[in-house]
């Protein structure tokens, strides 16, 4: 994979962006971390984080490679040792 941090794509800023470098391999990855200061809001927090990757369009930069058509977008929100994760897959349009 080619790994990018905080790269930017679509309107803003992904904190992590994995694009396969072989053309065998068809998905990508989008990851969004957060932290939270309360673990039992760390599964709503995970959930914006979610939807910040979708409404400000992060995936548009992997879209971009021909050989992607499907896209992990997770989002890990932590709380000290604590971790929620919310994921979603989504089709490279072509």
């Amino acid at each position: 994979y080619h790994v990018e941090s905080e790269c930017e794509s679509g309107s803003g800023r992904a904190d992590v962006i994995l694009i396969p470098k072989s053309r065998a391999n068809k998905q990508a990855l989008v990851i969004e971390y957060k932290v939270g200061k309360h673990t039992k809001k760390l599964s709503t927090i995970a959930k914006k984080g979610l939807a910040q990757i979708i409404a400000k369009d992060y995936v548009a930069k992997v879209q971009a490679h021909e050989h992607v058509e499907r896209i992990l977008a997770v989002c890990l929100a932590f709380c000290g040792k604590h971790v929620a994760l919310e994921s979603t897959i989504i089709t490279s349009e072509r």
